[in-house]
Order: structure tokens, then C-alpha cells, then sequence
């Protein structure tokens, strides 16, 4: 069951990632590339919200998330103008937002594209 649920979000990420690089001429990417970038972000995402849990139950260093912030502030950029990323330390939530340049969002706060 968590394999499908993890397609699923997988799927849902890369069509997403293709409308709005399509959206944005930004046609540099091809299917293959968004989809692997999703791959990666959802990954990156995974590994942030479990450094999250664990700073909230042990001590950590100061910057504890500062080289996968740079991987995905780095996927980002790849993506091009408009995409970027919002981070909520918070394990109880979200650990990692994807804004995109619509302005699409499929959370609550309105903050970005949830990613867990």
C-alpha cells in the first residue's frame, strides 16, 4: 500500500512539475528530467522531515539541514525562475513546501506544494 501511495505522489509531483516548466518556456527539461527531479525532491523532502523528528527528540548541530537545503535550493534553480522552496522544521506538518511560479498550492496555508 505504501508503495502506491508513494507512485501516486510521485506521479501527482511530476505531471505538476511539467505544467508549470511547460508553463514557463522553461522547455529545457524533458519528461525524463522532471520526473527524476520529482524523484529527488520527494526523497529530499523524506530525509528533512526525519532530521526533523530527530531534532525535536535529541540535540542536533546548529545546522543540521543546511547541505539538503542546498540540494534542493540547487534543484530549484535547475527547475528555473519562479520555483523555489519554504521550510517548516515543524515533524508535526510539512517539512518542505515547492513554490512554483502560478502560485498553485495544494495545502491549506496556502504556503506551496506540500512534499512528505
Amino acid at each position: 500500500m505504501a508503495n502506491q501511495m508513494q507512485a501516486q505522489e510521485l506521479l501527482e509531483l511530476g505531471v505538476m512539475l511539467g505544467r508549470e516548466v511547460r508553463s514557463g518556456k522553461m522547455d529545457s527539461l524533458s519528461a525524463y528530467g522532471i520526473a527524476k527531479t520529482a524523484k529527488q525532491l520527494i526523497r529530499l523532502a523524506r530525509r528533512l522531515h526525519t532530521l526533523d523528528e530527530r531534532a525535536c527528540n535529541e540535540e542536533m548541530p546548529e545546522n543540521y539541514d543546511q547541505r539538503l537545503e542546498a540540494k534542493i535550493g540547487a534543484l530549484c534553480h535547475d527547475l528555473g525562475e519562479g520555483f523555489g522552496f519554504i521550510r517548516n522544521g515543524d515533524p508535526r506538518g510539512c517539512s518542505l513546501y515547492l513554490t512554483v511560479p502560478s502560485g498553485y498550492t495544494n495545502d491549506f496555508g496556502k504556503q506551496g506544494v506540500s512534499l512528505y
